[in-house]
């Protein structure tokens, strides 16, 4: 009953409450069907407000006790957010290469890690290295219209980068020109 609760409250905007919840039943039931759920919606809201340590926690435990979890790619993708934030690119590393490595990842958070992963390589002036990430995400991830979009930029801005605006050209050409593509935030801003 708690767990619905708690997702009640989420739908509803309700997200202190459903926080309340979710340490409830963490307390009341620590075993409970929806533990993960708890624990990666605790973890993000601590790493949202600010709470490192208190976030690092939860993620901790959510890998100790529910680490076979479906939900494992969304909770590392959490962490990556926070190490992000944080500037701990080593630990941000590492989480966005186990979301592209899982098999498991829903398409948007594997998206994601590719996305960041090729955005890592950028500011590195590793542009060869980017490039490989953004045609990955691009490939394995068109379902995802806005993700797949970014990457065909991110990719054409690398291209650019290396001096083949032959290549560039291409992919802005595939990004303006692709049926599912050509509507997203990505291809607009390569309009203007």
């Amino acid at each position: 009953i708690l767990s619905d609760l708690a997702t009640q409250f989420d739908k509803n905007g309700e997200s202190q409450k459903a926080l309340a919840v979710w340490r409830s039943l963490l307390k009341w039931n620590p075993q409970a069907r929806l533990k993960d759920v708890a624990l990666l919606r605790l973890g993000a809201a601590a790493a949202h407000n600010g709470e490192p340590q208190k976030a690092i926690s939860f993620f901790e435990r959510f890998e100790m006790e529910c680490g076979k979890s479906a939900l494992l790619p969304e909770m590392l993708l959490s962490r990556a957010r926070m190490h992000f934030k944080n500037n701990d690119e080593p630990h941000l590393t590492g989480d966005l290469n186990r979301i592209a490595a899982a098999k498991s990842a829903p398409i948007r958070v594997k998206a994601e890690a590719l996305l960041g992963l090729g955005e890592l390589k950028i500011r590195k002036e590793e542009y060869e290295n980017a490039i490989i990430y953004f045609q990955r995400a691009y490939v394995t991830c068109i379902a995802s219209h806005e993700h797949a979009a970014r990457a065909y930029e991110r990719c054409a801005f690398a291209f650019e980068k290396i001096n083949k605006a032959d290549a560039a050209a291409q992919l802005y050409s595939e990004l303006l020109n692709h049926p599912d593509l050509a509507d997203t935030d990505a291809a607009k801003e390569c309009r203007s």
